[in-house]
């Protein structure tokens, strides 16, 4: 009986912490304003990594990223007023770069101006996919790998910028 409590108490904990992210009232960060490094690109998105707020410690390594997205993504029916736009996330991310695993912590969306509009849940510890954004960052912040200092850029804007001519020059 008290096992069984317990289990019902420590379930009833981890749906609360989940819907807690989803509904909070704000961003856990604010877009960043620090160095961001273009650890990839394409068509659909464009992600950087924020190097001021990423630290490793052993085999882990702790980061965030700052997703542009195009065309925006839209929540919601489109025949509803209230439809979110969102163009850019700003996601909080662990990996374990011994497993090759990766958990997102936190995930926040932001609209075209850079206004918050939505939390998104996390997920935990998965296998990264190989050849997948995750996959370069692992390479990155893991095995050292250096992507050309003119990937960086100072501040969200600097990367919607960016993001912008990848998805120009690729057709979008």
């Amino acid at each position: 009986m008290r096992l069984g409590l317990l289990f019902a108490v420590l379930a009833l904990v981890s749906a609360t912490a989940a819907v807690s992210q989803i509904m909070r009232k704000g961003p856990i960060e604010p877009l960043p304003d620090g160095r961001l490094l273009l650890v990839s690109g394409n068509v659909r998105s464009a992600n950087f990594i924020a190097l001021d707020k990423t630290t490793k410690h052993g085999p882990a390594a702790d980061f965030w990223v700052l997703k542009v997205v195009s065309p925006p993504m839209l929540l919601g029916p489109a025949d509803n007023p209230r439809q979110l736009v969102v163009e850019q996330t700003f996601a909080h991310f662990k990996i374990d770069c011994t497993k090759r695993l990766i958990a997102k912590l936190s995930d926040d969306g932001f609209q075209p101006g850079g206004r918050w509009v939505i939390a998104a849940p996390g997920f935990p510890f998965e296998p990264i996919a190989r050849n997948s954004a995750e996959d370069f960052m692992a390479k990155v912040l893991c095995a050292g790998a250096q992507p050309p200092a003119s990937n960086v850029v100072v501040g969200h804007a600097a990367a919607l910028d960016v993001a912008r001519r990848i998805f120009s020059s690729s057709g979008a």
